[in-house]
């Protein structure tokens, strides 16, 4: 259920950063996951129970 970004990016590219960022836009944000479209997901935790609220779920490969 975690959002997705939008386009497949190479990984650690600028532009993956700044799709990130509109998905998660407040900077104050300190427990969140997002979906890298063909990478997989990043997780940002701050406390280590938001971990325990997660679900991980396989996605298909390749991703269309």
């Amino acid at each position: 259920g975690a959002p997705m970004t939008k386009s497949k990016v190479p990984c650690g590219h600028l532009e993956e950063f700044d799709e990130i960022e509109e998905l998660f836009p407040d900077p104050e944000s300190s427990n969140f996951v997002v979906n890298l479209k063909g990478h997989g997901c990043l997780i940002m935790a701050r406390d280590k129970e938001f971990f325990d609220t997660v679900q991980l779920v396989s996605r298909p490969f390749p991703e269309p």
